[in-house]
């Protein structure tokens, strides 16, 4: 397999990678470490799960599903990436500001504001 080959098999599996963080609701989580949401992601990606339910990043922290979202517009996923933007709507405080994480529903996880999206 020549090295652009192994490129683009790269590249497809990452994507497949974003795809499955994304939830139909539009929230995007940072990493598969639930075993409460997140076997199905395991199971399509026929590796073992990763749980550590400590790490939090099983939730959804709005800066880094706007990278994702951001890559998957770039490759072609619209409605994913709007649908996490919409999301992003939803969860909104009324300031004008987000906190630094929510559940994929939309509850609040951690009350501290994301400074850096301020």
């Amino acid at each position: 397999m020549s090295l652009e080959d192994k490129a683009r098999k790269l590249f497809e599996k990452s994507i497949e990678v974003l795809k499955l963080l994304s939830f139909q609701n539009g929230a995007i989580i940072a990493a598969p470490t639930s075993h409460i949401y997140c076997d199905y992601i395991w199971k399509a990606l026929r590796l073992p799960p990763l749980v550590s339910e400590r790490s939090g990043y099983h939730l959804v922290w709005v800066r880094d599903g706007t990278y994702v979202a951001m890559a998957l517009d770039a490759t072609g996923n619209h409605d994913r990436a709007r649908r996490f933007y919409e999301w992003c709507m939803q969860v909104q405080d009324p300031s004008g500001c987000w906190l630094q994480c929510y559940w994929p529903d939309g509850r609040r996880a951690i009350d501290n504001l994301e400074l850096d999206e301020v």
